[in-house]
């Protein structure tokens, strides 16, 4: 804000003063002329006013930063600065600098601060579902932190104040360069940089807001403009508005612009941000970070696209403290209440300053903390074939997770049978981890295939082939107590430098093979892991460990027994007996102490039908997936009833949990009406999920639950 004068009174020590360079359109422009008045910064001892000095050399104060003894001093003696450096009074003296906005264009040709403007309707699935949202794992970061209570302020030209994206998000800022309490974005239709365009940074800062916005939906936007809206401004509006944010409650600041200086001033400005425990994120500038983005505290971010190679403007050399976020046709909010596709680094800030905000909701992730885990967090951006540089793309869900201290493994194990040539002598599980969750080091993990040995002889295990490589895998061989399909395992560990597997990343294709040493026969036909299928499946009988816990697949000691507490509820969706559907609702619960494959139940649902047409199974809806629920029509001995089965897909049924409602409906092929008045699983009188006793569950083909007719 535009500052009182009273601190420059007797005694106090002025740090700096600055003084505009050249008018602000020459200076913009980058010509010098004549006429135009002319500005340093400057370190002073004590004097008696800032006015006195100003009117010294017939200078005026413009603005000040009180907190920093920051001025801001117009003049027109082109020779000001010299008279300045020799002034008893001044100790140091610097030029002012212009900071930019950092979009840049799309495509190969047109100005680098082109958006590209879009004049559909409902532009909510564009927003929402845009390539970056997945990229950084959005949704998965939205179910532990939305950036409810944070403050994150906007350095850019405004924003547009009435933008339906932004209602309800906004909370007052200041204009740093018409020195008012309105931020908002303007147009004046004037060249001020003297480049031939006019306005061509209008709609920068809003749509930033909207991608900050769109990371952290509840976190509250302060908008201070400090670009005109040709997209540029000065180095001291920079360093008064980062000020100002870390005065009145920031606690993340994005700024999408660069300069090439390293000026005192702007660094003092975000020293005291960072002293304030305020996050600085900073846009790095064309293939040279610039500042305040260079400063080492400071979140600096490139761009980069969809496959996590940076832009072509975005290479910075081995910067550690850099970070790349998505920065390449960007959709958001643009000036005027429209929207627009933008990329630059400008557009990949926000996603940082974004996270960051998720990253504040606890208490116990201050400044310093969102800057280390943002960088430790980060994915490895690519640069080359095979080649890594030291820094990545920031992951919005491993982030958030560990600064909430809520990491959790979601892990899948998936198998196929690479025996094609179904020789005895050999067990050929391939392997395939999938990693769902937050990212974990490899060497954390443990794999367990069981199977029978059938004999007590030596056996050998070989590696074919590993997408992470076989040099990271070593493996052993245990046995267990007499279990049927498994009285031998054979273990999988990965070595330190088989590095992380990355949430939202696979292994691929791990290809083991096992063999006696004396090359006698395996009967593979019971072993417990195995699946025999050619393409990679969910396995549920292959077990995972994280630090030795087990966090996928079931043991085979551990088989659910009869009296394992699985049950059916069930309710009637439709109560008419007679009309031409049925719609038994159905769910499993697992009252257990055991976690059991889904793979392993089915569920038969029991009717009677006299007429002969076919009917027809349909799955309308299931929380699991009606991609993982199938239906198979039985009969016999006058019984009829549908077998509800689950895909080897389908997840383990966890103790104390359930499979959630599965929804299915029947009908017969020519539409003929169904009597169910006397069939034995309906009961109309269901109206919400019960359990059922009518509704038959079997595990492995033995009836665990319920009474068949």
């Amino acid at each position: 804000m535009f500052y009182p004068f009273h601190w420059f009174q007797r005694g106090v020590r002025i740090v700096c003063l600055v003084l505009l360079a050249c008018l602000l359109t020459a200076v913009l422009a980058g010509r010098a002329r004549a006429d135009a008045p002319v500005a340093v910064v400057v370190a002073t001892a004590v004097i008696t006013d800032i006015h006195t000095l100003a009117a010294d050399y017939g200078a005026t104060v413009s603005q000040t930063i009180p907190t920093l003894g920051l001025a801001r001093l117009v003049g027109s003696d082109p020779n000001l600065l010299s008279l300045l450096a020799a002034d008893g009074r001044v100790t140091a003296v610097y030029p002012d600098h212009i900071i930019e906005g950092q979009p840049r264009f799309i495509g190969a040709v047109g100005n680098e601060l082109d958006a590209q403007l879009w004049n559909g309707q409902s532009p909510g699935a564009l927003y929402t579902n845009q390539w970056a949202v997945s990229n950084l794992r959005l949704a998965q970061a939205h179910n532990i932190s939305q950036g409810q209570g944070i403050i994150v302020a906007v350095l850019d030209t405004g924003v547009d104040m009435g933008h339906p994206l932004l209602a309800g998000h906004l909370i007052p800022g200041y204009d740093f360069v018409d020195n008012d309490d309105n931020p908002a974005e303007t147009r004046d239709g004037l060249d001020q940089d003297g480049d031939g365009l006019v306005d061509e940074g209008a709609g920068h800062g809003t749509h930033i807001a909207g991608i900050i916005n769109l990371v952290a939906p509840q976190a509250t936007i302060m908008p201070l403009r400090i670009l005109n809206d040709d997209g540029q401004g000065s180095y001291f509006a920079a360093a008064a508005a980062i000020v100002y944010a870390a005065d009145n409650g920031a606690h993340v600041i994005n700024l999408s612009g660069s300069g090439p200086e390293d000026v005192p001033f702007l660094a003092q400005a975000v020293a005291y941000a960072q002293a304030h425990d305020v996050v600085v994120v900073a846009a790095g500038g064309v293939n040279a970070l610039g500042y305040p983005a260079a400063y080492p505290a400071v979140l600096s971010v490139g761009a980069a696209d969809a496959q996590d190679y940076p832009t072509d403007f975005s290479n910075f050399g081995a910067m550690v403290h850099t970070v790349y976020a998505p920065g390449q046709a960007i959709f958001s909010g643009y000036t005027d209440s429209a929207y627009a596709w933008w990329t630059g680094n400008s557009m990949a800030a926000p996603f940082v300053a974004g996270t960051a905000a998720l990253m504040r909701v606890s208490a116990n992730c201050q400044a310093d903390c969102v800057h280390d885990t943002v960088l430790s967090a980060a994915h490895p951006v690519v640069v080359g074939p095979n080649t890594q540089v030291r820094y990545g793309r920031v992951d919005a869900y491993d982030a958030v997770a560990a600064a909430l201290n809520q990491s959790q493994p979601d892990l899948v194990v998936q198998l196929k049978d690479g025996n094609s040539q179904a020789d005895p002598l050999q067990i050929k599980p391939h392997i395939n981890i999938i990693n769902n969750g937050n990212s974990v080091p490899l060497s954390a993990l443990t794999l367990r295939y069981w199977y029978t040995v059938d004999g007590n002889v030596g056996q050998q295990l070989n590696c074919d082939y590993a997408a992470i490589s076989c040099a990271n895998l070593t493996g052993a061989f245990g046995t267990t107590t007499s279990v049927p399909g498994a009285d031998a395992y054979v273990e999988l560990h990965f070595t330190a430098a088989a590095g992380t597997l990355l949430g939202g990343r696979q292994t691929g294709p791990i290809q083991l093979r096992v063999n006696k040493t004396n090359w006698t026969a395996y009967n593979e036909a019971n072993d417990y892991s195995r699946n025999g299928l050619t393409a990679f499946t969910h396995a549920p009988h292959v077990t995972l460990y994280l630090n030795g816990q087990l966090v996928w697949g079931v043991e085979p000691l551990n088989a659910p027994s009869v009296a394992s507490g699985l049950r059916v509820q069930y309710r009637a969706a439709d109560t008419n007996p007679t009309n031409l559907e049925m719609k038994p609702f159905l769910q499993v619960v697992n009252g257990g102490s055991t976690a059991v494959p889904l793979a392993d139940l089915t569920v038969r649902y029991w009717f009677t039908d006299v007429d002969t047409a076919v009917s027809q199974f349909n799955c309308d809806w299931a929380a699991i997936g009606c991609q993982q629920v199938t239906g198979v029509w039985e009969s016999g001995d006058g019984r009829h009833y549908l077998e509800i089965r689950f895909a080897n897909s389908a997840p383990v049924l966890v103790a104390g949990g359930q499979t959630g409602e599965i929804q299915l409906r029947l009908h017969h092929t020519n539409w003929s009406a169904y009597n169910e008045s006397d069939d034995h699983s309906f009961a109309p009188a269901l109206a919400t999920l019960t359990d059922w006793q009518n509704v038959t569950l079997y595990h492995n083909g033995q009836l665990v639950w319920g009474v068949e007719p």
